[in-house]
């Protein structure tokens, strides 16, 4: 093979407040490495809009395929190091759940007696109808 030449892709995503001007900016401040070639020009892209983070497509071209995965590895890190420093979230996927019913073993565990609870200064009962827990005013 006489072209050794290869493009890497990533993905990073950054939390929705962030400032995505500066997002792309310190992302392609992680490009600027000897082991980056430079033309073709390196792209960063806003890709997509995800669950609980916007996606960046970043990519770019290294002079030898051998080496490629210890390229992306140093990149991926100078990149997460500078979006880190700078106060920038990188999210997780984050899921409420709700629980209809409970088993009657976590009651006692989860939901504190209405003798103990006192609100904003309102008093609470227990129904006795169904052991719900209820707000007096």
């Amino acid at each position: 093979m006489s072209d050794k030449r290869r493009r890497i892709e990533l993905s990073i995503g950054v939390a929705y407040d962030s400032e995505m001007e500066e997002v792309k900016r310190l992302i392609e401040e992680g490009l600027d490495q000897k082991k980056i070639l430079k033309p073709p020009p390196s792209k960063v892209l806003m890709q997509n809009f995800g669950e609980s983070s916007v996606d960046f497509r970043v990519l770019f071209w290294i002079e030898n395929f051998e080496f490629w995965i210890n390229v992306r590895g140093e990149i991926m890190t100078a990149i997460f190091e500078s979006i880190a420093q700078d106060g920038i979230e990188i999210p997780f996927l984050k899921r409420d759940l709700y629980l209809k019913t409970a088993p009657a073993s976590w009651k006692e565990s989860i939901i504190p007696s209405a003798e103990s609870l006192e609100i904003e200064s309102k008093t609470i009962k227990k129904n006795p109808l169904n052991d719900n827990i209820q707000r007096i005013n």
